[in-house]
């Protein structure tokens, strides 16, 4: 089981930040094993993207490390596995 967090955060304002933080208090039982985060600004704007995910290892050798970004800056958080599926 893991848990995944998207947060679109408009300005600077911290009024919504305690909302934010219960919200990756809520998730983090869900996946004990890796927590990873990544901000993104949005260029020319105030707004910041933030991803954030939790690992729960149950099956498997390798650890899938959430939020996966490719080379050119793509994000992808996911909940559940694919098993017998291609490798990707």
């Amino acid at each position: 089981m893991c848990g995944i967090c998207f947060w679109l955060q408009f300005s600077h304002a911290t009024e919504f930040k305690p909302y934010y933080e219960k919200a990756l208090q809520l998730i983090a039982r869900r996946g004990s094993d890796y927590q990873g985060f990544h901000d993104i600004r949005v260029n020319g704007t105030s707004k910041t993207m933030n991803f954030h995910g939790c690992v729960l290892h149950l099956r498997g050798e390798k650890l899938g490390c959430q939020p996966a970004i490719d080379a050119n800056g793509n994000v992808l958080l996911w909940n559940g596995e694919i098993f017998g599926g291609l490798e990707v």
